[in-house]
C-alpha cells in the first residue's frame, strides 16, 4: 500500500531527525510497534479494540514531546499517520457498515493524532503556519471524502 510505503518514509525521516538521541530513538521504536499491532486485518473486535488503545496511548503521550524539539518532521509523521488511518482502518469499515468499529477507528484518529495537534495549537509553543501547512490538507481531504456522511462520534463532531 502507497500510504504504508510513505508512513516508512516518514518514520525513517523522524528517525533521521532524533538523531543519536537514544530516548528518542526509543519513543520511536514504541510508535513503530505500535502501528505494526494495527496492520493486521481481520482481528477479533476485543484485539482491535485493544490494540487502537494502546496506540492512540503511545502516540498521544508522544507527540507533544517530539513537537517540542523536533516540529516539522512530527507533524509530517501526525499527516501520514492520519492518511494511513483514514484509508486503512477508517474509510474500509464505512464501506463496511459495522458502526461500532467505525467508532473505534474515528476514536484512534481523533485521540490519538488530532488531541494532541489541537493541544499544540492551544500551547504558547506553537507554529500556527507549521501547523496548518501540514495537517489542513489531510484534514481536508479525509472530510471531503465521500464517506464524511458516514463519520459518526468524535471524528464528526470535530
Amino acid at each position: 500500500m502507497a500510504v504504508q510505503s510513505e508512513m516508512n518514509a516518514v518514520v525513517s525521516a523522524l528517525r533521521s531527525a532524533i538523531g543519536n538521541d537514544k530516548k528518542q530513538k526509543t519513543t520511536l521504536n514504541k510508535i513503530r510497534d505500535a502501528f505494526k499491532a494495527v496492520e493486521a486485518n481481520e482481528l477479533p473486535r476485543s484485539e482491535m479494540v485493544e490494540r487502537s488503545v494502546h496506540l492512540v496511548d503511545v502516540i498521544s503521550e508522544i507527540v507533544a514531546s517530539l513537537y517540542k524539539t523536533r516540529p516539522r518532521p512530527t507533524l509530517a509523521f501526525c499527516a501520514v499517520a492520519m492518511r494511513w488511518l483514514f484509508k486503512a482502518k477508517l474509510e474500509p469499515t464505512l464501506k463496511g457498515g459495522d458502526e461500532e468499529d467505525v467508532k473505534v477507528w474515528e476514536d484512534t484518529i481523533f485521540r490519538g493524532l488530532l488531541q494532541p495537534i489541537l493541544s499544540i495549537i492551544d500551547s504558547e509553543d506553537q507554529d500556527l503556519d507549521l501547523v496548518g501547512n501540514t495537517m489542513y490538507g489531510e484534514i481536508c481531504g479525509i472530510m471531503r471524502s465521500p464517506w464524511s456522511q458516514g463519520f459518526g462520534g468524535r471524528f464528526a463532531r470535530s
